[in-house]
């Protein structure tokens, strides 16, 4: 949830996933653990490039987003993740970076993952060192492509490291 996870109707208590339409197998997987674990059903809803995952849940509607953040600029790691072992740590960071990460390293061997929320990227330094990677760390600001629009709104944060090396 912390990685792709939104509330999409609160009027209709309905929650869910937005994957990019080329993780076919991501979103069988998330629909999978969606049913084995919660009980509910889900429904994908193919758009341009966004294969979103709909689940209703009254009760999830609630607990993921207090848990974990309502908006993408708040989100957090929960106190169970940030207190947690190094093994528990590892899982969740894997998870994100599946979410909003990159799976393969760049040009110069980095793997990054980004968020807009700072508390976040904190949680994720924290996080990354406890599993023994240094990342670094920089501060995009938003900034106008070529046709003037600002693709994002607000600061971005985004992580970076090289697997058993600092980046900074």
């Amino acid at each position: 949830y912390v990685a792709e996870g939104s509330r999409f109707s609160l009027k209709n208590k309905q929650i869910g996933f937005s994957l990019g339409s080329s993780e076919s197998e991501n979103v069988t997987r998330v629909c999978y653990l969606v049913g084995k674990c919660f009980g509910l059903k889900t429904r994908v809803i193919a758009e341009k490039n966004v294969c979103r995952i709909v689940m209703t849940s009254k009760v999830l509607l609630r607990a993921l987003p207090s848990m974990f953040g309502a908006s993408s600029c708040e989100k957090r790691a929960p106190a169970f993740i940030m207190e947690s072992k190094e093994y528990i740590a590892r899982a969740f960071l894997r998870g994100y970076i599946d979410g909003d990460g990159t799976s393969y390293p760049n040009a110069n061997g980095q793997f990054n993952v980004s968020t807009c929320s700072p508390i976040l990227a904190r949680q994720l330094i924290q996080l990354f060192m406890k599993t023994g990677i240094v990342p670094g760390c920089l501060d995009v600001e938003p900034q106008e492509n070529r046709k003037g629009i600002i693709p994002r709104n607000g600061k971005q944060y985004r992580l970076s490291w090289t697997e058993g090396k600092a980046t900074h």
